[in-house]
């Protein structure tokens, strides 16, 4: 059983086709008999198709003459068991065949009445279906009863036949004993020859030795299987001879109605036992060979409707291309785990039949939504690229003009500058048909240090923002500017991004906390969350440069905490919180005893004020009793005297400048040369080429990184207060003579 997926349209409409009718009007060698459903009066026109046998024409169209020639009688009487597999009506009145002449004559009758394509001779329709394909002069025949005639005419076989050696289609008609009509309906068709419905999502069932192709519905009341016949007196050998179909699931042999009883009585005609076999052993070998024919004509088909797809489809694609969609198509399928688009479900089952421009223009419909992502991922990738290499000249460029600034130097990242507009505007929206260099960004290199000027404004007005409605209100907060605030003893900021517990079980978050100037630098302000959601050009920024601008994910907040514990602290120095600033606490240099932590085991824990602030801020008790609000109760820091804060003060400058010395320490940077690590290491001129002259030797410092913590952490300093102190004396040594 062959099924044919209808995948070569004829251009036709939805309309049913008339139904192919008996060639033969002989009765008696007819091979089988199906019933055709009737079609009432009102059912829709008939468009013409060729005839089911050997190409002759429909009782609607204009009969050839009896008096044919005798090759083509002889080729008649030899295809009589396969022209009359579709006689599923009533005979129709029998006509007279006109002559291919009269044929002529009617085409040269709608020429003088000037229709059109027929005012051209019969010799130029001749050479223009020579250029046509099988499927074309099928779809040909249909378009008027004269061409029906002209195509389908007793001498119109050198047509079809050049038409299939045209287009390289092998001679399969000639060995099936069907006609280049038959042949090129069966292949290229797609009505079913009994109902004559065009089956525009049905699958149609060839038959190539009766050569006919039914649809599925009319293979279910049409074909029977072997166990339906009485096959009591009939012979085994007689079941292969006659013309059957196998299936595809159960490998069962399904024969047409009105076939078996015809094959039967010609066998039973034979007049003795001898002659039976000679007749079975006759037609065993010629429908051996049909049916080795009828498969190598399968094989072709499913070939060449591929090819026709693909075709189809290459055409499409084309299209497409001529639409400026080429690089689309061409990159769609190039990454892993990714559909070509000629993969796509609903193109490749479009292009199983002729794509007019109405299918073509709804495919294209269907693929512009896959070729636009694919678009926007071309032109992301790309844009990705440029901005790589664009940024990273960016970040070269900023490498260069930082060291030409003072050391300390607030400097903003690459990704500040590039939110300036200006620098914004050059990167991306420079023409990317040539190289960018270094040579572009000549404007941003000039304008460096203004720009750093105006950004650090800008970032100490983003903190004196964070202050708004976060402090008491005094009276004169609007008298006050940035720098004066800004400078208060009372003014720290906190980081979220490196907070850090000391004190696991307590579940107490501890946040680190430092000045403005220090928050200005702070890495964390920068820093790029991975997997984070951002629109652009934040997006771009972290992905090529790892860091955002300042404080684009609000890390840095104002330190409610400090503020208030700092206003005690200040309180108890005898100043005024309100006015004092930090250069005032440090000149005072007060040293703090936190009673909470001092401990008989480790000592008296002492501090700075500004370590202060840090050491209530992760200690959790600490913490926990501040937000409760009882701080004046709970606090428990108090100021140690002048002599005990001298003693202090020396251990903390003692242990400061011991963590300084450290071997991967960088807080601290030479002011000539700019390079950042330890007290012994910059001490050293010689590591440094630019720091070798006797003149930078003298005017070389060592300054604090602004990022970097510029005061010592607690200190403990003994004896603990308190604690009673025995005298300590050696051991007892046994060689002594004194003894108690």
């Amino acid at each position: 059983m062959t099924n044919n997926d209808n995948s070569l349209p004829q251009g036709s409409s939805s309309k049913k086709r008339k139904a192919p009718e008996s060639s033969n009007g002989d009765e008696g060698d007819s091979d089988f008999n199906l019933a055709r459903p009737k079609r009432s009066r009102t059912s829709r026109a008939r468009v013409h198709s060729p005839s089911p046998g050997n190409g002759e024409p429909s009782s609607s169209a204009p009969q050839a003459p009896a008096g044919s020639s005798k090759k083509r009688k002889a080729r008649e009487d030899d295809d009589t068991e396969f022209t009359e597999a579709s006689a599923t009506v009533k005979p129709p009145v029998k006509r007279a065949r006109a002559r291919m002449s009269q044929a002529a004559r009617a085409l040269a009758a709608a020429a003088q009445a000037g229709k059109g394509i027929f005012r051209l001779p019969p010799e130029l329709h001749l050479k223009i279906c020579k250029h046509l394909r099988p499927i074309d002069l099928l779809s040909l025949g249909r378009v008027s009863k004269e061409l029906h005639d002209f195509l389908h005419g007793s001498s119109s076989h050198t047509i079809w036949r050049d038409a299939r050696d045209a287009n390289g289609i092998p001679d399969f008609a000639s060995k099936l004993n069907i006609t280049e009509q038959r042949f090129a309906d069966l292949v290229f068709g797609e009505s079913c020859h009994l109902c004559a419905k065009v089956l525009t999502s049905m699958k149609r069932i060839i038959m190539w030795i009766p050569g006919i192709a039914m649809c599925s519905a009319c293979s279910k009341t049409s074909l029977v299987q072997y166990g339906e016949f009485d096959s009591k007196d009939i012979p085994y050998n007689l079941w292969s001879v006659i013309p059957h179909i196998v299936g595809a699931a159960h490998r069962r042999r399904y024969f047409v109605k009105g076939m078996v009883p015809d094959w039967i009585r010609k066998y039973e005609a034979q007049p003795d036992a001898n002659a039976k076999q000679k007749w079975l052993n006759d037609k065993q070998a010629e429908q051996d060979s049909i049916r080795r024919v009828a498969s190598e004509c399968d094989e072709w088909c499913e070939d060449y409707k591929a090819q026709l797809a693909e075709d189809r489809m290459e055409s499409v694609l084309n299209e497409l291309q001529r639409r400026g969609w080429a690089q689309e198509i061409e990159s769609i399928g190039s990454r892993s785990g990714e559909r070509p688009i000629d993969q796509d479900k609903k193109l490749r089952a479009k292009c199983q039949s002729e794509i007019s421009p109405s299918v073509l223009e709804k495919l294209i419909k269907h693929l512009l939504p896959l070729l636009e992502a694919e678009r926007e991922r071309r032109l992301e990738k790309e844009r990705n690229v440029m901005m790589k290499h664009r940024l990273h000249l960016l970040q070269e460029l900023r490498k260069s003009c930082v060291p030409e600034l003072p050391a300390n130097w607030p400097v903003p990242s690459s990704a500040d500058i590039f939110m300036y507009p200006s620098v914004r505007q050059l990167i991306e929206d420079s023409p990317n048909n040539g190289k960018f260099t270094l040579e572009h960004l000549n404007s941003v290199k000039e304008s460096f240090r203004e720009t750093s000027k105006l950004w650090a404004s800008e970032i100490k007005a983003k903190l004196f923002a964070l202050l708004k409605g976060k402090t008491l209100s005094t009276g004169e907060d609007g008298l006050r500017d940035v720098n004066t605030v800004l400078n208060l003893a009372t003014t720290f900021f906190s980081c979220s991004g490196c907070s850090y517990m000391r004190d696991s079980s307590s579940h107490i978050e501890a946040t680190s906390s430092f000045r403005y100037k220090r928050a200005i630098m702070h890495a964390c302000a920068r820093s790029c969350r991975i997997g984070s959601e951002m629109e652009e050009p934040f997006r771009t920024l972290g992905r090529h440069l790892g860091i955002l601008p300042w404080n684009h994910l609000n890390k840095i907040s104002f330190y409610t905490h400090a503020y208030r514990f700092m206003r005690e602290v200040i309180t108890m120095c005898g100043l005024d919180p309100e006015k004092t600033t930090a250069k005032e606490m440090d000149a005072l240099n007060p040293i703090f005893e936190c009673l909470h932590c001092s401990s008989p085991f480790r000592g008296r824990c002492t501090m700075t004020w500004e370590c202060g602030v840090n050491h209530h801020g992760r200690n959790g008790p600490h913490r926990h009793k501040v937000e409760s609000g009882e701080l004046l109760k709970n606090l428990r820091l108090v100021r140690l005297a002048e002599s005990e804060a001298k003693l202090a003060q020396a251990r903390m400058a003692e242990a400061l400048a011991r963590e300084r010395a450290r071997c991967k320490y960088d807080g601290l940077c030479c002011s000539v040369c700019k390079v950042a690590g330890n007290s012994v290491e910059l001490a050293d001129a010689k590591r440094h080429a630019a720091c070798e002259s006797e003149n930078t030797q003298t005017n070389r410092k060592l300054i604090l990184c602004v990022d970097r913590r510029q005061y010592p952490e607690e200190c403990w300093i003994w004896p603990p207060t308190n604690v009673r102190e025995l005298e300590i004396v050696p051991a007892f040594d046994p060689d002594s003579e004194d003894e108690d």
